[in-house]
């Protein structure tokens, strides 16, 4: 079955919350509807900053008529290291495809897309937190765990 990819448009802000409360229930099937409530108002808010800076991209994939897969992207502008230019990156996260869509390459596909868009925008480097399921794909699309001591505290 093909897949097509696109990025979300600003319009569909609550298109992208829907997916990514469902993305965090998939993980944490534990959450109540309170909390479920005070998660899509932050992620309202958090989104609709964000697109509005022009600092988060959400992407979809879609088949059978439907959303199958998505994810979003925060933009960082970091400063010059080697040369007088400033480097941009790209943080990967809410990689998620719906559960009776896995397995049919259309996650693979969005990171494809994903890493070709970011590519022709000037992002140098995409990075992300995986979760043990997701682990194996990311691995298939190139990311590699840095064997530069990267380090983290939890505040």
């Amino acid at each position: 079955m093909s897949c097509s990819y696109r990025k979300a448009l600003p319009s569909e802000i609550e298109t992208l919350i829907d997916l990514r409360v469902e993305f965090l229930l998939d993980i944490h099937p534990d959450i109540d509807d309170t909390l479920r409530a005070l998660i899509r108002k932050g992620t309202a808010e958090y989104l609709t900053a964000r697109i509005a800076e022009k600092k988060y991209v959400g992407y979809f994939g879609i088949a059978e008529g439907s959303i199958v897969c998505s994810s979003g992207m925060l933009i960082h502008a970091l400063p010059p290291l080697l040369s007088a230019e400033g480097r941009t990156i790209g943080h990967i996260l809410n990689f998620f495809t719906r559960t009776p869509f896995r397995g049919k390459g259309y996650g693979y596909g969005l990171m494809e897309f994903i890493k070709t868009a970011a590519k022709e925008e000037g992002v140098s480097r995409l990075f992300l937190n995986a979760t043990d399921m997701g682990y194996p794909l990311y691995a298939k699309c190139g990311f590699i765990e840095p064997d530069n001591k990267a380090m983290q505290i939890d505040l």
